[in-house]
């Protein structure tokens, strides 16, 4: 989680205070593959609904 996490914001004005703060967070792994693949999942329609408007 902290790997995609700092990835996300390491370009961000506040990614450090994000980071710290999502490291303070306790997750087990099942939970935190459930929240990844959501994410992953979110992302995937968003950009399949750009792909088609830009068509």
């Amino acid at each position: 989680m902290m790997i995609v996490a700092n990835t996300l914001f390491q370009d961000e004005k506040y990614g450090k205070e994000v980071f710290s703060s999502l490291s303070d967070v306790q997750m087990g792994a099942s939970t935190m593959a459930r929240r990844v693949t959501t994410m992953s999942d979110n992302l995937t329609d968003q950009l399949n609904r750009d792909l088609a408007e830009c068509k």
